[in-house]
């Protein structure tokens, strides 16, 4: 958090959850290109910011930790290739100035 209140709605939250929503869309479109059935995902991104003795901030990094579950027999291997292929083509992830890592884990079910 960057300031403000926590409680409230802000435009940094909204732009990492707008970023993460970016990835998800783009990753289940190619994963159902690529004949991967996705059953669930979901995403709790974490990022870093720092502000300035002036008071300016901006957000140093973040990473997309989404929890993908995959029917059994899935590629992972390809599925965590589709995550750098969805950050080639999201519009948001490819607007920004910081860097976007990626930590998905997977649940084969």
């Amino acid at each position: 958090m960057l300031g403000g209140d926590p409680t409230l709605y802000n435009p940094e939250d909204m732009l990492i959850g707008a970023l993460s929503s970016c990835h998800m869309l783009w990753f289940l479109h190619l994963a159902s290109d690529a004949g991967i059935n996705v059953q669930s995902y979901e995403d709790s991104p974490l990022a870093r910011g720092e502000t300035l003795s002036n008071g300016a901030s901006r957000f140093v990094d973040c990473t997309l930790r989404p929890r993908i579950s995959l029917l059994k027999g899935a590629d992972l291997h390809l599925a965590e290739q589709l995550h750098h292929k969805a950050h080639d083509v999201c519009f948001i992830a490819r607007s920004v100035n910081f860097p976007i890592h990626f930590a998905a884990k997977y649940k084969l079910i």
